[in-house]
């Protein structure tokens, strides 16, 4: 159970902002059926598919030290978020490789040709790899590294 008390009676003024998790290739797993977003851009609203991965194990590439000071218990870390703008034939056709390719699921039942609907979830626990990127940005005026997920992979 959660002890929200020990929680809200810390010093906020004592609060730091946590270490980026480092660079690099992580195995990681498909946490749960994908989020169906509506995002407004300037050209309209467009549909996002955002699948949450949950980081399971770093690869070589991954710098040791810093990933003990982000994330001392990488189970614990928060997932990533793997976006797909689905609302063009680019975006569909990217998802249909992410679920085929990187996912590894079959897109054909027999003769029979599965629908998206039915084939998300099954990407429910598929193991991918990820490569962990950092981008710059602003945070309440202040530069601060966001932590994105840059390119995914078939294990």
């Amino acid at each position: 159970m959660v002890d929200f008390t020990e929680i809200l009676n810390k010093k906020a003024a004592d609060t730091e902002e946590p270490k980026p998790l480092p660079t690099g290739t992580f195995l990681a797993a498909v946490q749960s059926l994908p989020e169906q977003r509506t995002v407004e851009t300037k050209d309209g609203d467009r549909a996002v598919l955002r699948f949450k991965c949950k980081l399971i194990m770093p690869k070589d590439d991954v710098d040791m030290e810093k990933l003990a000071e982000a994330a001392p218990d990488l189970a614990a870390y928060m997932p990533q978020n793997h976006d797909i703008w689905v609302d063009t034939p680019a975006g569909e056709f990217a998802l249909q490789q992410f679920l085929k390719e990187t996912l590894g699921l079959e897109l054909e039942s027999g003769k029979t040709k599965k629908s998206y609907s039915e084939l998300l979830p099954e990407s429910v626990g598929k193991q991918l790899l990820v490569t962990i990127i950092h981008k710059m940005g602003m945070r309440d005026g202040k530069p601060t590294i966001f932590v994105n997920i840059g390119s995914v992979a078939h294990v």
